[in-house]
């Protein structure tokens, strides 16, 4: 990529960008004249989408130290070093923009992650630079729901990061000691979430701060948590998946890969776990299958491995074929007798519908779509079910016994499956008009800025 400015002006209000591999054109125009950054917005002609980029010129002494040059080379990739610049912009937030009053974060204008984290202006990917914005402002859901996400991440930002070797949920009743120090580990990973958008949304003290809270904790957690595979006690890793996607731009690339390798294992863990597994166990076809899935088409969108995209594509066309029926029924609301096991099934393919798109056909997303309606007259109050009466399951009778409430014969609350259609109302527009009343603010935080960012 190569930046032209006419020699002969010290601060340029006109800029020349082009990049010799593409077919893209730009006519750029600096939105920022700082002395030390200058902020491209760059229209692309042939569709009118929008490229943000940042350019680190010494705009007031850059040409003299150009000797007169009129182009000035740029990193080709966003991971390219600039070490060799004095003035090169920070590598990470960590380091201070203090001698700059309009200093921004050095991801600022970059898009989100690598996730589908929905779209935004014309249609481009959103960037952290449109979540910043948004979180000044209240006129928006977006701009309410990330303010939100701030404020509890800072006031988590002293909370210790808790960690295990592995998640003991799968299989343990509520009252196990394994169980609890598992609760306090997955309350941790709840804040890396948001201390990663904080890292990319909040204003640059902030962000900094969040940014080290972030890093530590990915850190701790790619360097102590080992999978077995399971993806019941996997699951709870997935916000952990998403804090990587939104904070490796603001860190090394050293440290990015790192995390990568992590969350890619877990996709091979999951393979290896399943490998094990006969093809007529009950894990082939029920809410285990739809867990494993969202982990590894999640794990393959981070990590940049399309293979592992397409292939957990197929393996999801299969996996629903066997979980859902014509009648938008599920195998586990069938085992279980049970409607917060039909919801349990169908979150994380909401899920993956949602963050990783290529990962699911259309045939596929039909049939999601009838395992949401099958739910619709228990959501309205047109019919009623008892939980787990017919349960088919001995661990279900075990936690009853335990005085587990969620296991008691009782009736369904349809509370239960807010979270699932605030987040599949947003992708699935048969589910819209009967869920209207689910749009309030009794959400986590973290559920409610999902659905804004993916709200069409």
């Amino acid at each position: 990529m190569n930046v032209s400015v006419p020699a002969s002006a010290a601060t340029p209000s006109r800029v020349s960008v082009s990049l010799a591999s593409t077919g893209w054109r730009y006519t750029p125009t600096v939105t920022n004249t700082s002395p030390t950054l200058c902020w491209l917005r760059a229209h692309r002609f042939t569709s009118g989408s929008t490229v943000y980029m940042c350019v680190a010129l010494m705009l007031a002494a850059g040409l003299a130290a150009c000797s007169g040059a009129t182009t000035a080379s740029l990193p080709t990739t966003a991971h390219e070093s600039l070490a060799a610049s004095p003035t090169a912009l920070p590598t990470t937030a960590h380091e201070s923009l203090a001698a700059s009053p309009t200093a921004l974060p050095t991801s600022y204008g970059v898009p989100l992650g690598h996730l589908n984290w929905g779209h935004g202006t014309y249609g481009a990917p959103r960037t952290d630079a449109e979540l910043r914005t948004a979180s000044a402002g209240t006129a928006s859901d977006i701009s309410r729901t990330t303010r939100r996400v701030i404020e509890v991440a800072t006031r988590h930002i002293d909370l210790p990061v808790a960690v295990v070797v592995t998640i003991d949920r799968e299989g343990v009743v509520f009252s196990d000691p394994r169980y609890r120090a598992s609760d306090a580990a997955i309350q941790s990973i709840s804040d890396l979430y948001l201390w990663a958008v904080c890292a990319r949304a909040a204003e640059t003290s902030v962000a900094a701060r969040c940014t080290e809270r972030v890093v530590e904790g990915l850190d701790t957690w790619s360097n102590t948590y080992r999978s077995t595979g399971n993806p019941i006690n996997d699951s709870y890793l997935v916000p952990a998946i998403q804090a990587v996607d939104l904070a490796c731009p603001v860190t090394s690339p050293e440290r990015c890969a790192r995390w990568r390798r992590w969350i890619l294992d877990l996709a091979l863990r999951g393979d290896e776990f399943y490998a094990k597994v006969k093809p007529t166990d009950g894990r082939y076809a029920n809410n285990w299958a739809s867990w494993r899935l969202l982990i590894r088409g999640m794990a393959g969108a981070v990590g940049d491995d399309s293979s592992l995209v397409r292939s957990t594509r197929d393996l999801v066309t299969a996996h629903v074929t066997r979980n859902l029926r014509a009648d938008g029924s599920s195998v586990d609301f069938h085992e279980r007798d049970s409607l917060h096991y039909h919801v349990y099934a169908l979150e994380p393919l909401v899920q993956l519908a949602l963050f990783v798109p290529d990962a699911i056909d259309p045939t596929s997303a039909t049939s999601i779509e009838s395992g949401l309606l099958f739910l619709r007259p228990f959501v309205l109050g047109e019919r009623t079910h008892v939980e787990f009466a017919q349960t088919k399951v001995a661990f279900d009778l075990r936690r009853k016994q335990a005085g587990d409430p969620v296991f008691a014969d009782s009736l369904w609350n349809p509370k239960d499956a807010r979270p699932l259609l605030r987040l599949a109302r947003t992708r699935f527009v048969t589910v819209r008009a009967w869920t209207t009343a689910l749009v309030d603010e009794d959400y986590a935080p973290r559920i409610k800025q999902l659905a804004a960012l993916h709200e069409p």
